[in-house]
C-alpha cells in the first residue's frame, strides 16, 4: 500500500464488498476533477491539438512516407505528454488519437473522392462538429458551476435567465475561460471517487476530448483540400494554426456571455462566507445519509465528501489542536450542525477565554426560529463573579429525587472526581468517600443546597455514632467531599438562595428538559479564573446530564456534550464516563491541545482515547506523542529501493543491481509537516463502518474547505458576556455568609451511644 493512497477514499479499497457502496446519491456535487494538481493541462492541450492538426494534415496530403512519419511522431508527442502530464488521463488522449487518425483517413479519402465534393463533405462537418462542442461546452460549463451548495431557487434562476444571486460579482472572462477549458479536458465523473458527482451534459473526458480533437481534423483536412486546389502552400502553416484553435474559439464566443458568471457562481458556493447556506442545504437534503449526518470535509485526494453519522457520535469523538490551529472553529461547525439536525447541544467551555461556542449557538437558533419555525431555548451558565447566569440548582432536577440515598451517593462520587477504576487504594478512598456520602443522603433526605450538604457532613463528621454509622476512618477521609461541597455552597449560581426571586427558580436550568426539547446549554467554565471550582462546577453538571438521561423516561432528544480543555475536568475516570455517557444517550466530544497534556494526568489516558472514541481528529500533530500516534494509526507500507555498485575485474567494468525492502511509515514526518503547515487540512480517523462510506480505522487527510471567515469569527469572538435577561442572576450578589450553620442545623447536642456493641444471639 502506497503513502499516497492516504489521500484516496478509504471505501474505495474494498471494491467487492458491496455492503460499502452507497445505494443513494448525495444532493449536492463538487466538481472533484477540475482540482487536479497540474497546472499546465490547458496549454499542454492547445499543443496538443496543433500537433493533431499537422498530423491530420500530412494524412490528407498523400498519405506518403514522410507524412505518415510526422503524424506517428505527433502522436507518439501526444502520448508522452498526456502520460507525464495528465497522469491518469492518458488513455483519454489515447482513445483521441485513434479517433483522430480515424477522421484523418476519412479526410483523405474525401480528398481522393473529388476536390469540390470533398471540399463541401469537409466544411459541412467540421462546422456542424464545431457549433455541436461549442453548444456542449457552454452546457458543460453550466452544469459544473451548479453543482455546489447554493439553494435551488438560485440555481434554478441562474440557468433559466443567466443572473446571479444578489451580492455575486462575474470574474475576468480569461481566467473564467481558462478554468472552463481546464474542466472541459479533465472533468470525469467516472474517474472521480466520489459517487454522485455531477454528469457533465458532454458526456465524460474521452469523449469531450475525441470530439475536439475531431473539430481540429476536419478543419486541418478542409485546409489541406483548400490549399492543395488553390495552389497556396504558403498560407498553409497559418490555416493548420488557425484550424487547431478554431474550435477554442467557437467555444469561447458561444460562452462568453456566462463564462465570468458561471465561474463566479461555482467560486462562492465554496468559499468559506457560504457556510450557513451550506449548512442549511445539507438539514434540507433529500438523502437521509446526508441529512442524518455531519460533514467533516473532504478527502485531500479526490475531494469525496465525509459524511459521518450523526448517531456515532454517541460512540464518542476526540479532537486534538494546539492554540490557533482551528479546533474552536472546527467546534463551531459541530455545534451549527448539531442545532439544525435537532439535537440538544451542551458545552463545557473550560478555557473560555471567548464565548464564540454560545454566540455560534445563538445566532443559530435564530436562523432555526426564522426558517423552521422551531424554538431552540439557549442558557448561559457561568459561575464567574459579576456576570449573569441562569440557575442550575442539583438538588431541584426533576430526576435527582427519584434516586435512592445510594445513587444520589454514587452520584457525588463521579462529582467528587473519585469514580476511579478498582486500584487499591484509589477504590478505598472512593468507597470511604461513599459511605459517609449515602450515611448522610439517607439520614437527611431533604438538602436543598450544596451549602446545607456541607453543613451537614461537618455536622455529622463530628457527631456521627462510631462505629456503627461512620468509623473514625471514614470520617478522616469524609473531609475530602466536605471541603468539594463547601467550595460548591459558595457558587451563586449553583445553589437556590432563599433571597432568590421566584422568576430566577422558574428560569432555573433543568437538565431533563434537554432530552425532550432540543436546547443548548453553554457552561462557561474557566479554568484559569478558577482552577479548583471550575472543573468541579463542570463534572456536577456532566455526572447530573448523565444521571437525567439514565432516568428521563420517554426521552425523544439526545444529547452531545463538547468538553474544551477536558483534561481539566475528567480527568482519569474517562473510560468511565464515555460508558455512562454511551449508555445515557449522551454523545461526548472530547477536545485538548496536545497529547502531552493528557499523559500529565494519566499515561494511559491517551491509549483509552483511541481504543473508546469513534472518532478521532489531530488538526496539528506538533508534539512527540501526536505525531507517534499520527504515524502508528497510519500504517506502514513496502517500498522497494534498488542500489547499483560499479566496480573493474578483469573482464571490464562489472555493475551489480541490488533489490531490498523497506518497511516505511504512510504518514512519514515530512507528510505530518506538510499537512501541519497547509491551512484547513488534518488527519482524521473514523473508527466504524457505517453511513455514507465505511473508512475502517484508516487515517485520512482532509480538507476542511468550509469554515468562517474571519470577519464572522472576530464578530463572535468580540462579543461580551450576554446581558442580563428574566431568570437570570448577577453571581457576586447573593453571596451567602461564611459563618456559624444556618438554624435548621442548630440546637441541642445529639446524645451519646454507648460504644459497647450489643451480643448477637440466635
Amino acid at each position: 500500500m502506497s503513502k499516497h493512497e492516504l489521500y484516496r477514499n478509504p471505501a474505495d479499497q474494498n471494491p467487492l464488498d458491496l455492503s460499502q457502496v452507497p445505494n443513494m446519491q448525495l444532493e449536492h456535487k463538487f466538481p472533484i476533477a477540475t482540482q487536479y494538481p497540474f497546472k499546465s493541462t490547458c496549454r499542454r492541450f492547445v499543443w496538443d491539438l496543433y500537433l493533431i492538426a499537422v498530423g491530420s494534415a500530412a494524412i490528407s496530403a498523400g498519405m506518403n512516407f514522410g507524412s505518415v512519419f510526422i503524424a506517428v511522431g505527433a502522436t507518439f508527442i501526444i502520448m508522452q505528454l498526456a502520460r507525464r502530464e495528465a497522469r491518469g488521463l492518458a488513455p483519454t488522449f489515447s482513445v483521441g488519437v485513434v479517433l483522430t487518425w480515424a477522421f484523418g483517413f476519412g479526410c483523405f479519402l474525401a480528398y481522393r473522392s473529388g476536390f469540390s465534393e470533398g471540399l463541401i463533405a469537409l466544411a459541412s462537418a467540421a462546422l456542424a462538429l464545431t457549433l455541436i462542442v461549442a453548444y456542449l461546452f457552454r452546457a458543460h460549463w453550466i452544469a459544473v458551476a451548479c453543482c455546489g451548495m447554493l439553494d435551488k431557487e438560485s440555481i434554478d434562476n441562474f440557468k433559466a435567465t443567466g443572473r446571479l444571486p444578489p451580492g455575486i460579482k462575474p470574474k475576468p472572462l480569461f481566467k473564467s475561460y481558462k478554468a472552463a477549458l481546464h474542466s472541459w479536458i479533465t472533468y470525469d465523473p467516472r474517474r472521480c471517487k466520489s459517487p454522485g458527482t455531477q454528469a457533465s451534459p458532454a458526456g465524460s473526458a474521452v469523449t469531450r476530448v475525441t470530439m475536439t480533437s475531431a473539430v481540429v481534423v476536419l478543419w486541418a483536412g478542409f485546409a489541406v483540400t483548400l490549399v492543395s486546389g488553390l495552389s497556396g502552400l504558403a498560407v498553409l502553416p497559418f490555416l493548420l494554426l488557425l484550424a487547431a484553435f478554431l474550435p477554442l474559439v467557437a467555444m469561447a464566443v458561444a460562452a462568453c456571455s456566462i463564462l465570468g458568471k458561471a465561474y463566479a457562481l461555482m467560486e462562492v458556493q465554496f468559499e468559506p462566507a457560504s457556510w450557513r447556506p451550506f449548512v442549511r442545504r445539507l438539514s434540507l437534503a433529500q438523502s437521509e445519509h446526508v441529512k442524518k449526518s455531519l460533514y467533516l470535509g473532504r478527502v485531500f485526494g479526490d475531494g469525496s465528501p465525509i459524511h459521518y453519522p450523526t448517531e456515532r457520535l454517541m460512540h464518542g469523538g476526540w479532537i486534538q489542536g494546539p492554540p490557533g490551529s482551528g479546533k474552536t472553529v472546527m467546534l463551531m461547525q459541530l455545534v451549527e450542525q448539531l442545532i439544525w439536525q435537532g439535537y440538544s447541544v451542551v458545552t463545557l467551555d473550560l478555557k473560555a477565554s471567548s464565548n464564540e461556542l454560545y454566540w455560534t449557538a445563538r445566532s443559530v437558533a435564530k436562523e432555526v426560529l426564522l426558517r423552521q419555525r422551531r424554538r431552540v431555548p439557549t442558557y448561559a451558565f457561568t459561575p464567574t463573579h459579576g456576570k449573569a447566569s441562569h440557575l442550575f440548582d442539583l438538588y431541584s432536577q426533576s430526576f435527582w429525587k427519584s434516586l435512592s440515598p445510594e445513587e444520589q451517593a454514587s452520584c457525588m462520587i463521579g462529582i467528587f472526581g473519585l469514580n476511579h477504576p478498582c486500584v487499591y487504594p484509589q477504590d478505598y478512598f472512593r468507597d470511604s468517600a461513599w459511605s459517609v456520602q449515602q450515611h448522610v443522603t439517607s439520614k437527611y433526605p431533604n438538602i436543598n443546597s450544596f451549602q446545607e450538604a456541607a453543613e451537614y457532613f461537618a455536622r455529622e463528621l463530628q457527631f456521627a455514632q462510631e462505629p456503627w454509622e461512620l468509623s473514625q476512618q471514614n470520617k478522616k477521609h469524609g473531609e475530602h467531599p466536605r471541603l468539594i461541597l463547601r467550595r460548591l455552597g459558595l457558587a451563586d449560581a449553583m445553589n437556590a438562595r432563599p433571597t432568590y426571586s421566584q422568576e430566577i427558580l422558574d428560569s432555573a436550568i433543568q437538565l431533563e428538559s434537554l432530552f425532550h426539547t432540543p436546547s443548548v446549554l453553554h457552561c462557561s467554565l474557566p479554568a484559569v479564573s478558577d482552577p479548583v471550582a471550575n472543573p468541579e462546577i463542570g463534572r456536577v453538571i456532566l455526572n447530573a446530564l448523565l444521571h437525567a438521561g439514565a432516568y428521563s423516561k420517554k426521552s425523544s432528544v439526545k444529547v452531545v456534550v463538547l468538553i474544551d480543555e477536558f483534561q481539566r475536568m475528567i480527568s482519569r475516570s474517562i473510560d468511565v464516563v464515555l460508558q455512562q455517557a454511551r449508555s445515557s444517550g449522551v454523545g461526548v466530544i472530547l477536545t485538548n491541545q496536545t497529547s502531552a497534556d493528557l499523559v500529565a494526568v494519566d499515561a494511559n489516558m491517551p491509549g483509552t482515547l483511541s481504543g473508546v472514541t469513534a472518532l478521532q481528529a489531530w488538526i496539528k500533530a506538533t508534539d512527540f506523542l501526536g505525531v507517534q500516534q499520527v504515524q502508528t494509526f497510519g500504517g506502514q507500507y513496502i517500498d522497494h529501493m534498488i542500489s547499483t555498485s560499479v566496480r573493474d575485474t578483469s573482464n571490464g567494468r562489472e555493475t551489480t543491481y541490488t533489490r531490498s525492502e523497506h518497511l516505511l511509515d504512510r504518514c512519514s514526518s515530512g507528510l505530518i509537516d506538510r499537512v501541519n503547515v497547509t491551512p484547513n487540512q488534518y488527519f482524521l480517523r473514523l473508527n466504524d463502518a457505517e453511513g455514507y462510506a465505511a473508512y475502517g480505522g484508516q487515517m485520512m487527510v482532509v480538507q476542511s474547505g468550509y469554515h468562517l471567515t474571519k470577519k464572522e469569527y472576530d464578530d463572535l469572538v468580540s462579543r461580551p458576556w450576554l446581558k442580563p435577561r428574566k431568570g437570570m442572576l448577577i453571581n457576586g450578589q447573593h453571596r451567602p455568609p461564611l459563618t456559624p450553620p444556618s438554624s435548621a442545623l442548630t440546637g441541642p447536642k445529639p446524645p451519646k451511644i454507648p460504644r459497647t456493641p450489643t451480643r448477637l444471639t440466635n
